[in-house]
This record gives C-alpha cells, sequence and structure tokens, in this order.
C-alpha cells in the first residue's frame, strides 16, 4: 500500500524571510525521526518554484514575507491545484489574521512563540487532514467564521459568474461533472476549473464540501430537474 498515511518520512518545505528563524525550524525538523527539511525560500517567488519541484508533504510558511503578504504563496499554490497542506506561522494573534489564512485554504495558523514540540504536533494534525489554530485566536475566530457564513439563499450566489451559477445549480441537482459539461457544451477541464474557482469565492475546502452545498441550497430553493 502506498499513500501519506503510510509514510514514516515526511518532507517540510520552510518559507521565511528570516535566515534565524529558518535555520531554528530546521533544526526542530531535523531532531524529528518523523519528518525532514524539503527546502527552503525566502520569498514568494522562490517559495513557489521550490514548493513545486520539491512537492513536500507540509510547508510552513510565514505570513509577513518582506514585499509581500505570505498569503499570497497559498494563492499561486492553489491557482496552480497543488492541494500540499500549508501551515501558517505568525507573529499576529489577531484573529483576522488567522480568519483570512483558513479562507484562503490553510490547514494550520500557529503563532511563532509555540513550542518547538506544539510546531511538529501541528504538522502531524495537518497530515491527517486535520485544522489547528493556537488556542489564544480559536474562539474568535471561529465566532467569525459562523458569523459570516452565508446562508442559503440567493446571496450565495451573488460572487459567481453567469456560468458558475449555471454548473453551481447542476452539480447541486446531482449531476456528475462530465454530464454537466455535457449539458453546457462544454470541456470537463473547464467545469473543473469552474469549480476551483467557486470553491475560492464561496470560501469551502474542498470539491466534496461544493457538491454538499449546492445540494444544500437546491434543496432549500426548491430546484427541480430540468431547472437551471
Amino acid at each position: 500500500m502506498s499513500g501519506k498515511q503510510n509514510k514514516s518520512h515526511y518532507g517540510i518545505f520552510i518559507v521565511d524571510d528570516h535566515d534565524v528563524v529558518r535555520q531554528g525550524l530546521k533544526m526542530i525538523i531535523g531532531a524529528s525521526s518523523n519528518f525532514f527539511c524539503a527546502g527552503e525560500a525566502s520569498d514568494e517567488h522562490k517559495a513557489v518554484a521550490g514548493i513545486l519541484a520539491a512537492m513536500p508533504d507540509v510547508v510552513l510558511l510565514d505570513i509577513s514575507l518582506k514585499r509581500t503578504d505570505g498569503l499570497n504563496v497559498i494563492k499561486s499554490l492553489r491557482l496552480r491545484k497543488v492541494s500540499i497542506p500549508v501551515v501558517v506561522l505568525s507573529m499576529h494573534e489577531e484573529s483576522i489574521y488567522a480568519y483570512k489564512a483558513l479562507r484562503m485554504g490553510a490547514a494550520g495558523y500557529v503563532m511563532k512563540s509555540e513550542a518547538a514540540d506544539v510546531i511538529l504536533k501541528v504538522v502531524s494534525m495537518v497530515l491527517k487532514g486535520e485544522t489547528y489554530l493556537s488556542p489564544k485566536i480559536r474562539d474568535s475566530v471561529l465566532h467569525r467564521i459562523n458569523c459570516t457564513r452565508p446562508a442559503y439563499g440567493q446571496s450565495m450566489l451573488d460572487d459567481l459568474s453567469s456560468r458558475e451559477r449555471q454548473i453551481f445549480i447542476l452539480l447541486g441537482r446531482g449531476l456528475p461533472p462530465r454530464t454537466v459539461a455535457s449539458e453546457l457544451g462544454i470541456s470537463k477541464k473547464t467545469i473543473d476549473t469552474h469549480r476551483f474557482r467557486m470553491i475560492q469565492k464561496l470560501g469551502l475546502d474542498s470539491g466534496h464540501s461544493l457538491i454538499m452545498t449546492a445540494s444544500n441550497w437546491c434543496h432549500a430553493e426548491g430546484l427541480t430537474a430540468g431547472m437551471i
């Protein structure tokens, strides 16, 4: 059998613009028998290129890189459909930073002040598909997410294009992507591109979440077969 869950040695890519921080993280990683440093970078462009070349299991990402927002790294990876889990490291305790990171696809948000063993514990968690937030900001972030989550209604689709709304509704009615492509006269690849954009616009975390959200919306709106 193969797969990440069966591995015993995981590669971690470090993105931080401070040499001292990168060296410290490499020491922490090197002291563990379960992880190894798969690469490092100090800015967005080197990070994206390095991650694409190394294809590590996890990325440790500083949220505040010089001359750019570290979250741009996540955006660049997602646009390239790279789903490697990213753990954001930050000096900021404000919940808005963590909320933004999660909305953009981060799997974890850890304060740089956390102990070394906590960082490795978080890496282990995200490898299992879990999400981690530093305890100091967890409650405020969850409250923010609950307060801003869109209700099932037309407003949910306001940010979607006309084509995306068509695809959203067809998926919500239970049609598989290939059938949706056939119905709309476009390619399956184009459907996948629209799905990826909808996941981002709606703040969802996966294709499955998109299908469930679309299904619940269609049910609430009483849409039936043949209605687009």
